[in-house]
């Protein structure tokens, strides 16, 4: 009786479709966590300029209170006080390949915390997803990921 085992085209069949079935489950992997790094920046923003709003609605400091971007992947907290000095409370960093569109600058008013019309922040991950973060004139934000 002969031994029997695989053969040599068996072996290379089953570790061709292991092959593609792997490269698949990591393009998966890798199309989520990106996902994953948008909504968390997209959240992380919405978070911080809730603070800005609560901040200047509350008169905190006597300032004002806003959002800006400083570059492409980083934005911070910024008050504002009567003479428009600015001073940078709080930085953050988008988680990387997260960037924003265009630059952006959003700041409410003292004591009401209402902006003086709608403003929109979009963050994109290499052209393919996008979150909008959208605040109406009276603060309340809501995001939205294409």
């Amino acid at each position: 009786m002969k031994p029997r085992g695989f053969t040599l085209v068996e072996l290379l069949i089953s570790m061709t479709l292991l092959g593609i079935i792997g490269a698949s489950g990591l393009t998966m992997w890798q199309r989520a966590q990106k996902n994953q790094a948008l909504s968390e920046s997209a959240n992380q923003l919405e978070s911080i300029l809730i603070n800005a709003h609560n901040f200047s609605r509350d008169f905190r400091q006597e300032r004002a209170w806003g959002v800006e971007s400083l570059d492409i992947n980083s934005y911070a907290l910024v008050s504002q006080n009567s003479t428009g000095e600015k001073k940078i409370e709080e930085e953050k960093t988008l988680i990387s390949p997260i960037q924003f569109s265009e630059t952006f600058d959003v700041f409410f008013d003292p004591g009401t915390g209402k902006l003086n019309g709608p403003a929109t922040i979009v963050l994109q991950e290499s052209n393919t997803r996008f979150a909008t973060i959208k605040i109406n004139e009276f603060g309340a934000t809501s995001i939205e990921i294409k």
